[in-house]
């Protein structure tokens, strides 16, 4: 318990945790650690869940993920290309609901493309090298 108080990231936590979670009561477990560093329930179900899918004591894996900036010209630019009615028809049923930032909802009416991812990528690269415009990446 001494061991799980004084390590500083929140992944060596658990795996430390994770190595007698199931040894004891969630209920023992709280009390045991009050003196130390108060645990919470979840906590002890994430640990358990750690234990029983990786195995007591495994390192955490981290997945890596790369952020980039998209400049918003460039993603309208791309937004309005692929909006063309060339792309895709409208069809008799349905709608979905998008949820914006705002809390705002839209109903847009479900729509079918008409042609492969592929095909219309290539075709909006095309329309920017006749346009001289600087696409996003492919």
């Amino acid at each position: 318990m001494t061991a799980y108080r004084d390590v500083p990231t929140k992944s060596v936590k658990l795996q430390i945790l994770s190595l007698y979670a199931y040894r004891f009561s969630t209920e023992k477990l709280m009390r045991y650690h009050e003196l130390y560093e108060p645990l919470m329930h979840w906590q002890i179900k994430q640990a358990r869940k750690h234990a029983k899918e990786k195995g007591p004591g495994i390192l955490q894996e981290k997945t890596v993920q790369h952020r980039i900036h998209l400049p918003m010209a460039k993603v309208n630019h791309f937004i309005d290309f692929v909006n063309s009615p060339y792309f895709y028809q409208d069809v008799a049923y349905g709608t979905s609901v998008i949820k914006l930032e705002t809390g705002e909802k839209l109903a847009v009416p479900n729509v079918m493309r008409t042609i492969t991812r592929t095909t219309t990528i290539n075709q909006y690269l095309q329309y920017c090298d006749e346009e001289r415009f600087s696409p996003l990446s492919t």
